[in-house]
């Protein structure tokens, strides 16, 4: 299932090119854990609930992450990594610390060539399932789903086209920058100087900005098809159900007596304020009230048109289908500014910018507007599997 889209999956493209670009930068370790405790903690998972369990980790790639895992004591900790340069990555990791080295198996394998009749209390699959260059995440999903025990927890990552938009929109101006011919390190080498300044501008990021230009702006699987959070809930609906997320977009204020039979309905509130909330996935600096779900649903249809046109703008490069960006780009700007005139502004920036030829590297460098806008990126939901 890995060989078939855009005649190249993400894993192709990692082999390929013999590395694994998810590497992270960890001055202080101590940190890390403290940022993913808080993660686990939104997903409504705390440190004892991982101790004496048993997990498996589909595509941890450094293993940076897989570390604070480990180093919650699981009885079991199996990470399944298909890319050979990730599982150097990770014993390389894992030899600095001895502590936890023990707590892990490494097996160089896709989780469809896995073979095991154990299931586990807990499966995490991070950043791979939600992203583009797998051919057919509903497939992917049902074969994590299957090594899940009855009331054990499944923790994956999505993401929609209005969460990645920003991204989207510098990788159709790092196509229209890029040279037909240039190797890959010479994409980097241009590529770096233009967006390390606006990626200097996520106060927590820790990944390489070489290893972000490569998986966003270079990497020719991206803007396959998404893994949408609606998408996860509808997958196997009679065997899992929605039991937390991060960012949070759930409250629920009903008596506790109330809920029980039918009446939980954890999946549809999930799916209702999903979509009330969904202009908040543009952008991670602004939270904003609630929105009528029409008006998002139709902020999420201009956003899959633009996704699917820098798709193919990629391919045939014609001014005809920039336009049609251009065009439902503006769109877009109109209904943003309804409740976020600063989202707005960088958006109109980039417009601007695109709409102007040749573009210039060293101006695209110095925004102010759009540098300093990302939206939410990928988000990640936890499912408990029902007994």
């Amino acid at each position: 299932m890995w060989l078939t889209v855009n005649e190249l999956s993400l894993i192709d493209f990692y082999r390929k090119n013999e590395f694994s670009p998810v590497r992270q930068e960890i001055p202080d370790l101590n940190h890390h854990f403290e940022r993913r405790a808080s993660l686990y903690r939104n997903l409504g998972i705390l440190p004892a609930f991982i101790h004496g369990r048993t997990v498996l980790e589909v595509g941890p790639g450094s293993g940076h992450n897989s570390l604070f895992t480990a180093s919650l004591k699981p009885e079991q900790f199996i990470l399944i990594e298909p890319n050979p340069q990730g599982v150097n990555d990770i014993h390389d990791l894992f030899n600095q610390y001895h502590l936890w080295s023990a707590k892990i198996k490494v097996i160089s394998q896709t989780i469809e060539e896995y073979q095991d009749d154990r299931t586990y209390d807990f499966v995490f699959c991070e950043g791979l399932l939600g992203a583009a260059g797998v051919p057919d995440p509903g497939f992917l999903f049902k074969a994590l789903a299957k090594f899940v025990s009855p009331g054990g927890v499944l923790i994956i990552t999505c993401m929609n086209e209005t969460a990645t938009l920003s991204e989207l929109l510098r990788r159709l101006i790092a196509h229209m920058l890029l040279r037909d011919g240039d190797t890959l390190n010479e994409k980097v080498m241009t590529l770096l100087p233009i967006f390390s300044p606006h990626l200097a501008q996520l106060h927590g990021m820790t990944r390489r900005h070489d290893d972000w230009i490569i998986d966003n702006l270079i990497n020719p699987t991206v803007c396959g098809q998404l893994f949408t959070i609606p998408d996860a809930l509808s997958t196997l609906p009679d065997q899992f159900e929605f039991y937390a997320s991060s960012p949070h977009f759930v409250s629920d204020w009903r008596w506790y007596k109330d809920i029980y039979g039918k009446e939980k309905e954890f999946t549809q509130r999930a799916l209702n304020q999903y979509w009330a909330n969904f202009h908040n996935f543009i952008d991670y600096r602004y939270v904003f009230p609630p929105r009528d779900v029409l008006q998002n649903i139709k902020l999420y249809q201009l956003c899959k048109s633009i996704r699917l046109a820098i798709q193919k703008y990629e391919r045939e490069k014609s001014d005809k289908i920039l336009s049609e960006i251009q065009k439902n780009l503006q769109e877009c700007i109109i209904i943003v500014r309804e409740f976020s005139p600063e989202t707005a502004s960088a958006m109109s920036e980039a417009l601007n910018l695109i709409s102007h030829q040749p573009l210039e590297a060293a101006h695209v460098a110095k925004m102010t507007n759009f540098a300093a806008w990302f939206g939410r990126g990928q988000q990640y939901i936890s499912l408990n599997r029902l007994g």
